[in-house]
């Protein structure tokens, strides 16, 4: 079942959701530079989101550059390291 959001479009659960969302896109892309921006930017506006969490710490991985998640003093998944 879906994580479900606090209800409203400014609130930051769903500003978070928006940034995950725009993240996945660019990483399906190829851009994992930018999404990894985007998956930062989205666990800094709401850190207890699950998904970007794991998302920047795949994206960091996928950039060689797993040592920047593991500094953030905001949780970051690893999830095959």
């Amino acid at each position: 079942m879906p994580q479900q959001y606090e209800v409203g479009r400014d609130s930051p659960e769903s500003r978070a959701e928006v940034l995950n969302r725009q993240g996945l896109s660019l990483a399906e892309q190829g851009r994992t530079a930018e999404a990894a921006a985007v998956f930062s930017q989205a666990v800094a506006v709401s850190p207890d989101h699950a998904a970007a969490r794991h998302n920047l710490g795949v994206a960091l991985a996928n950039l060689g550059r797993p040592e920047e998640g593991a500094k953030s003093p905001i949780p970051i998944c690893f999830p095959f390291l």
